[in-house]
């Protein structure tokens, strides 16, 4: 039995940090594998890390707990900063 199986990469320029950078570089020289490798892995973990917030969903939006002594955000502000992101 034979399985054909697609692949394809993508080759791009990227901007990321000198710390980041030496880091996965590290990691890639330790390993054997080559940066762009080194790389894609540690973006598949972080993607699949479970969020550090448990969220659900009411309507449409997400709505989290946060701890209590939390600053609360004026709505005026928080529609100031959704104004600033383009958020509606």
């Amino acid at each position: 039995m034979h399985q054909c199986i697609n692949v394809s990469r993508v080759r791009t320029t990227l901007a990321i940090d000198q710390d980041v950078y030496e880091a996965a570089k590290a990691l890639a020289d330790a390993s054997g594998k080559n940066l762009g490798k080194v790389l894609s892995d540690l973006a598949r973990k972080g993607l699949a890390a479970p969020s550090r917030y448990e969220t659900k969903k009411k309507g449409a939006l997400p709505v989290f707990r946060v701890s209590d002594n939390a600053r609360i955000i004026a709505a005026t502000r928080a529609a100031e900063l959704m104004g600033e992101e383009g958020v509606d």
